[in-house]
């Protein structure tokens, strides 16, 4: 007779499948009204759940909790005091969001393994769901807004928000469990680089090929989870990275050779498809509130104020001009502090493999955040499972890393 052990699914598995579902929906069943009901009052259910049991287990609440809760915080004051803010909305978006982070914080301290190996398979399956869905409707499947091409992951150019977790995910669950890139991890990444190529959008393209010249690179460096050489791959890298590269790219939108090769490459407009005028508009705004910045917002709402039409303009379309705008100075700086923690936290494992896998992911989402604003709950997730690494290192990893040895017996 088969033991528990050795089923696919396990119960805590189908347990955790239920918990996780709605923070990870897919953007298409937001289409259906009872879908996403039935979900927020589940999330609901969980915060209040998650909530009590850190008070009756007396859990510490981490510094990266506390940050994220902080920011949430933040923004709510700037939405108060904005006229055309919109306060309700935004309350409810700080309850799913602080669900989502306490449904993760908790699961990967509870078990690490389980959890990102039931995470890891509700991606997988959105992904694959989403190409089929590309081949069987080119032209999409329906209509939201201002786009056509709508798949089941939604808009075709934000697959890749959820597409480079799962990209993420599955490489540290290759490196915890077989100290190397899995064949699991391979065909997850040829499916997502096929389906962003069939949809032809430029930033998902250009984040997936980034991704994985990363790999490769880190692959060369690594044998059985550790790590030699010069570690390129950190917080420190990516937020710098982020914060020189948008401000050379939005400073130099006149610089012909740069949006050239954006026009040649992926065909798009001399203004980015509208950027470059969303950028300077979004400038002259925050100037007028620098400190705090206008909160939370409908689309409709910053559409009309940034190209003065709906549809088309719904976000500054950059990670930093985004934060800047919502929370002015006072975001940017927390959101600075939240990658100093989490760059003190992987360092204490900077030859683990899986540190720099990190690394790689958020150098890409650094990429993508310079002309799209990478600000949603899939950012956050990323936040706290890279603050918990050493719940997500298996013991034997975790105590080599620790305690810094220079060599590694290869058995």
């Amino acid at each position: 007779m088969e033991s528990v052990n050795k089923r696919i699914f396990s119960r805590w598995q189908l347990i955790l499948f239920f918990m996780l579902i709605p923070s990870l929906l897919p953007d298409s069943l937001y289409q259906f009204s009872i879908i996403t009901d039935a979900t927020a009052i589940v999330r609901y259910l969980l915060l209040i759940y998650l909530v009590l049991n850190i008070f009756y287990k007396q859990r510490r609440f981490s510094s990266i909790l506390w940050l994220i809760l902080i920011s949430l915080i933040t923004q709510v004051i700037s939405t108060y005091y904005n006229p055309t803010g919109d306060l309700g909305e935004f309350l409810k978006s700080c309850l799913k969001i602080m669900e989502t982070c306490l449904l993760f914080d908790w699961g990967v301290k509870k078990n690490s393994k389980e959890f990102i190996k039931t995470l890891l398979f509700i991606l997988e399956l959105e992904i694959y769901i989403n190409l089929i869905t590309i081949i069987v409707f080119p032209g999409g499947m329906y209509s939201s807004g201002a786009y056509s091409t709508n798949y089941f992951m939604g808009y075709d150019n934000t697959h890749i928000r959820w597409q480079l977790p799962a990209l993420g995910i599955s490489c540290i669950y290759s490196y915890v469990n077989y100290r190397k890139i899995s064949i699991r991890t391979i065909i997850l990444y040829i499916v997502v680089l096929l389906s962003n190529v069939l949809v032809f959008a430029a930033t998902p393209i250009i984040a997936t090929i980034g991704f994985g010249l990363g790999l490769i690179y880190l692959s060369m460096k690594s044998k059985r989870g550790y790590q030699r050489g010069i570690k390129i791959f950190s917080m420190k890298t990516a937020l710098l990275f982020g914060i020189v590269g948008s401000i050379l790219l939005i400073g130099s939108t006149s610089n012909s050779s740069i949006i050239s090769f954006f026009i040649n490459i992926f065909h798009k407009s001399p203004t980015l498809s509208g950027r470059t005028i969303i950028w300077q508009n979004t400038l002259a705004l925050i100037y007028q509130k620098p400190l705090l910045g206008y909160g939370y917002e409908l689309p409709d709402v910053v559409s009309l104020k940034l190209v003065k039409t709906i549809g088309f303009g719904t976000n500054p379309h950059n990670y930093y001009l985004q934060l800047l705008y919502q929370g002015g100075i006072i975001l940017g700086i927390l959101v600075i502090l939240i990658y100093l923690i989490i760059d003190k936290k992987l360092s204490n494992y900077k030859n683990s493999t899986v540190s720099s896998i990190f690394g790689i992911w958020f150098l890409i989402i650094a990429i993508m955040g310079t002309t799209e604003p990478q600000d949603g709950i899939y950012l956050q997730i990323a936040w706290v499972l890279a603050y918990n690494i050493e719940f997500i290192l298996d013991e034997t990893l975790r105590d080599l890393y620790k305690k810094k040895r220079r060599k590694l017996v290869w058995n």
